[in-house]
């Protein structure tokens, strides 16, 4: 990566209980960020659905959706489009009825890469996502694309160095780490960092 400049955006938005809406706002801001040059596009953790974890039995059938699945659809169309790779972190239901907090990465042609899952799964108050993710089964993945080599980690794997240890000795130059993360209501700033939580 010596003497190269990659251009990366972060997308991140507040989110309702309307998949649908959210899903078209994060369209906009995508193809935003693909017209003023951007080449990855990050977006946020579970980018369409409100973070509904922090409840502990919210109905989860209602947030998830397949791989592929509408999201992709979208999503591939536009890396097509604009040339752009497109990190897309969803709540996954695979082939075996099984959910994951999970990232796809699109390429550049509009195809699907390999889906990395979550492995470092919390279970807090607030942060029951034990109740709805089943710990990542698909190794650490390295994204070899156009614009550079890459690693996608989720959230709470940020807390384990051997994680981004790990894909930086397997070759990635950047790591992305898709989040939900803002503040928790009512917490100080200096008290740290949570998730703006509030009602589905």
């Amino acid at each position: 990566m010596k003497n190269r400049f990659i251009i990366v955006a972060g997308v991140q938005s507040a989110v309702s209980a309307d998949l649908n809406n959210n899903l078209i706002k994060t369209v906009k801001m995508v193809e935003k960020a693909a017209k003023e040059g951007a080449q990855i596009i990050c977006l946020q953790e579970l980018f369409r659905t409100p973070y509904f974890p922090q409840y502990k039995n919210a109905k989860k059938d209602n947030f998830s959706e397949t791989i592929p699945g509408k999201s992709t659809k979208v999503f591939s169309k536009i890396a097509k489009k604009y040339k752009v790779v497109i990190i897309m972190p969803i709540f996954e239901k695979d082939k075996k009825g099984q959910y994951h907090n999970s990232a796809v990465v699109i390429n550049i042609d509009g195809k699907l890469m390999s889906t990395y899952r979550k492995i470092h799964i919390p279970q807090d108050p607030l942060f029951y996502e034990k109740n709805y993710f089943k710990e990542g089964d698909t190794g650490y993945k390295i994204y070899k694309t156009k614009y550079g080599t890459f690693a996608v980690l989720i959230c709470y794997d940020q807390w384990f160095p051997e994680a981004a240890r790990a894909v930086r000795l397997a070759g990635a130059d950047i790591i992305f780490y898709p989040t939900a993360i803002g503040n928790i209501v009512g917490e100080k700033e200096n008290e740290g960092i949570g998730t703006k939580l509030g009602k589905l």
